[in-house]
């Protein structure tokens, strides 16, 4: 007799399974101090914890979007409450990204002597500063939407688009409008008359497309990214742009820690006004501070940060 199972059911058993196996091969290979894993199942981290290199070396968890996922998925919440009680349990300790998790409801947080806060790392796709040594050449400046569609993202989100390009008609300096996604999406044809598009279905496109950018400006959906980073903002933060990005705690950090490189706004008309005033920002020490940025970000300056935290959590 032969069983046909439905697609999401083989796709959820078998992203247990591989998880399963990334725990499997963990285990055998040679013992180091510490062993970092990511947003997981839980059956893959009731295994890691139960498995030998738990007793061997010490756990550390990498928060990156659960607890932002737990805030409106039921399932999320019963995984997220059932981890934190593993994690009571055991000697693991939980890394956030960028700033604490006190922005949200007591229910999703870690206990606060499992935390420790870290920056997140650079892209190592991006030289930091090559922007900057193109920008002092040019008459306009070029500011970019980019990223994959996503229902989680609003960049096709009309009300966006027109503060976009009023605040870029506002502003004393040419700027040139451009929105970079994957061309298969479908969504080209949304897309105002005023910005035009550029097609990064290649990974080797979008790199371009980033590195091409003087302002990347941002629109994320609160439900999904409160309490939660973006890749495209560190990818263009990286490569030397200044971002725009809506105010919310972890984006916020993105943008300002060490320094700022960046500004946030809550509102539309505020998107405008931060626009409109790009290149005061961009002509005040801003290639300083990206560097200065990226430098706080290397994976050397993580790891210094990274032992400084751990000893005072030990102690």
């Amino acid at each position: 007799m032969r069983i046909a199972l439905p697609g999401k059911s083989f796709s959820f058993l078998s992203h247990q399974i591989r998880h399963l196996k990334m725990v499997r091969l963990a285990n055998r290979r040679p013992t180091s101090q510490y062993v970092l894993f990511l947003d997981a199942t839980c059956w893959s981290i009731i295994a890691l914890m139960l498995s030998p290199l738990s007793r061997r070396s010490t756990l550390l968890y990498l928060s990156m979007f659960h607890q932002q996922l737990a805030s409106t998925s039921y399932f999320r919440n019963l995984s997220l409450k059932l981890f934190r009680q593993l994690i009571a349990w055991s000697d693991t300790k939980v890394v956030l990204l960028e700033c604490d998790d006190d922005c949200i409801r007591p229910s999703l947080r870690f206990n606060g002597t499992r935390k420790i806060v870290l920056p997140m790392p650079r892209s190592t796709s991006f030289l930091p500063g090559s922007r900057q040594s193109c920008r002092s050449n040019k008459m306009s400046l070029r500011v970019g939407l980019g990223g994959t569609i996503r229902p989680q993202k609003g960049t096709l989100d009309p009300a966006f688009l027109s503060a976009v390009i009023m605040g870029a008609k506002q502003s004393e300096t040419p700027m040139e409008l451009v929105a970079g996604f994957p061309d298969r999406q479908g969504f080209r044809e949304n897309l105002p008359c005023e910005i035009k598009f550029v097609d990064t279905t290649h990974y080797d496109d979008y790199l371009r497309f980033i590195e091409s950018l003087d302002v990347l400006v941002v629109n994320l959906r609160k439900d999904h990214y409160w309490y939660r980073s973006s890749g495209v903002v560190q990818d263009a933060l990286s490569a030397g742009a200044y971002v725009i990005v809506n105010d919310y705690p972890v984006a916020r950090s993105q943008v300002s820690t060490p320094v700022a490189v960046g500004a946030v706004y809550r509102e539309f008309v505020e998107l405008t006004t931060a626009l409109r005033s790009v290149p005061a920002k961009l002509g005040s020490g801003f290639e300083c501070r990206s560097l200065k940025w990226n430098e706080a970000r290397t994976s050397k300056a993580i790891s210094d940060t990274f032992a400084k935290a751990f000893v005072v959590h030990a102690s």
